[in-house]
């Protein structure tokens, strides 16, 4: 199936993945593009990846159309969006979920709002190697006219040993500045157990999730929850927590597939075969490089997931030796 059908984060893959990358294919080789691709296998976008002399990534741009020449990753591509990335500060960063910290969506209904005024475009300016414990991205639409209009200005920092805090300011498209902070909750022996999630908009706060992870024996994700209710006892991380979503991650060869799960089906009762399925993500690798990345929210005509009639999105990955 995904021969014939070719959207997460670097951290969630290592989480998906264990730390299997040997130093040689860590040092050697890094993110050139990523080419977007429609369900039937044709190509839609191009981010093309930019990296400063010393290695740091600099700069996203994204492609939108391919140009008169009709060819992809030629100077004609039309650019529809780009990101300036910049890092600072010193010290090895906290242990960090990405997908959680960057991509997950805002549960607080204005933040939700800004986030489908940008399209759900995804934060990119992510520090790979976990050195520099700020980035700051700058995101500028160059569809809207001359001079580019800056749509997004985020900053990632980590705030403490096991706390990181998400920034947005006012733009054209972001209504209030806010922030979100992540506290990592470790388990006795210094695992991660689960991240709590704060919003704050001015003066005020409210935590609206945590996140709950399980990992097999052999040290791999293989489910993380969406919890967002602590519950009758107010008290968060605990099994009195109302569980919103979760997903649920199998592994077979070089196939990683991580499946979405909103609703606990007809018995109530969450983690069965029961549950009301969502959507999926199939990842293939190549050794321990991602290679490609197909997304499935409909089911298709059958209302089976995972057959042959779901409708796919997917990103090609592309890799550059340096």
């Amino acid at each position: 199936m995904l021969s014939k059908r070719l959207m997460l984060s670097a951290a969630l893959v290592i989480l998906l993945t264990g730390c299997e990358s040997s130093e040689d294919e860590a040092v050697a080789y890094r993110l050139k593009s990523v080419d977007y691709l429609d369900t039937d296998n044709n190509q839609i976008a191009l981010m093309v990846y930019n990296y400063s002399a010393g290695g740091l990534l600099s700069r996203l741009n994204t492609y939108t159309g391919k140009g008169a020449d009709g060819i992809w990753g030629t100077l004609d591509d039309v650019m529809g969006y780009y990101s300036t990335c910049s890092f600072s500060g010193s010290g090895a960063a906290s242990y960090r979920d990405y997908s959680v910290e960057y991509s997950a969506l805002p549960l607080e209904p204005t933040a939700q709002t800004d986030w489908k005024a940008l399209k759900a475009r995804p934060i990119n300016c992510v520090d790979g190697v976990g050195a520099y414990p700020m980035a700051n991205e700058v995101t500028y639409n160059t569809a809207a006219g001359v001079p580019d209009v800056e749509e997004g200005r985020y900053q990632f920092e980590r705030v403490s040993t096991n706390s990181s805090r998400w920034t947005t300011q006012v733009s054209t498209v972001i209504t209030t500045a806010r922030s979100r902070d992540f506290f990592y909750v470790l388990n006795s022996v210094g695992g991660l157990e689960g991240i709590l999630v704060e919003e704050k908009t001015g003066s005020s706060s409210v935590f609206t999730g945590y996140y709950k992870y399980t990992f097999n024996s052999e040290g791999k994700l293989s489910r993380r929850e969406l919890r967002n209710s602590p519950g009758v006892n107010a008290k968060w991380g605990d099994a009195d927590d109302t569980i919103r979503s979760y997903e649920q991650i199998t592994r077979s060869g070089n196939i990683v597939t991580l499946r979405f799960y909103t609703g606990a089906g007809a018995d109530g009762t969450w983690f069965n075969s029961n549950d009301t399925q969502s959507g999926y993500i199939i990842y293939q690798y190549d050794g321990s490089t991602l290679q490609l990345e197909a997304e499935s929210s409909n089911a298709g005509t059958d209302g089976l997931w995972e057959t042959d009639d779901d409708v796919l999105i997917a990103k090609r990955y592309n890799y550059e030796k340096i």
